[in-house]
């Protein structure tokens, strides 16, 4: 998930000893910026973080979250990447009593409609801009996500001074560990081999 990458992304830029290696899945690094530049294509695909910070969206999700979640799950990934029983295995989290509050805070503060808590302030600002990071770094993009679009990921190597590679995955969408866990699995493991 996008929201994982760019969590552990900004633990490595708030503190260098963290992590040994980090792998983004599904993400660019330094995405995280409310006035950052889209292309038109990713605004578009983006349409739902927008939708939730409209009541209109909150109520779709409150009242229809299951099949908000499906929608994306059907149109984020090329057909048939998924079986029901997975779904239904996800979805169960949809039921938790403070998923639709963490979903919709996540992306309102994502885009600068919120504010975070005070005590993250200091945090929050040490990290616009993203701050470069030496620590071994691989992206694993799907060259078929139609949910941040794998131009999203290309041109961040200058954010990186330690070693950095970016893979993109054919034919895989937006989930590419469940979609390709052997490739994702093979390529993390190469990665972290070669130090």
């Amino acid at each position: 998930m996008t929201g994982g990458a760019r969590a552990v992304a900004s633990a490595c830029g708030l503190r260098e000893d963290v992590a040994s290696h980090l792998v983004m899945l599904s993400v660019g690094y330094a995405s995280n910026d409310p006035q950052q530049v889209l292309s038109l294509p990713q605004a578009r695909s983006f349409w739902y973080q927008w939708f939730m910070a409209t009541p209109r969206g909150e109520r779709a999700l409150r009242e229809e979250g299951e099949a908000f979640a499906r929608q994306m799950w059907d149109t984020w990934s090329p057909p048939g990447w998924y079986a029901e029983r997975d779904f239904q295995e996800a979805a169960q989290a949809f039921s938790g009593p403070d998923w639709v509050a963490v979903v919709l805070h996540y992306y309102r503060h994502r885009w600068g409609f919120v504010a975070g808590k005070p005590r993250y302030g200091a945090a929050e600002q040490r990290l616009l801009p993203a701050p470069r990071l030496a620590l071994p770094t691989l992206v694993l993009h799907g060259g078929a996500d139609a949910c941040t679009h794998p131009d999203g990921s290309r041109g961040r190597e200058h954010y990186f001074s330690g070693r950095y590679q970016r893979l993109v995955l054919e034919s895989v969408g937006h989930f590419p560990q469940r979609e390709a866990a052997a490739q994702v699995a093979d390529a993390i493991l190469r990665f972290c081999a070669d130090d």
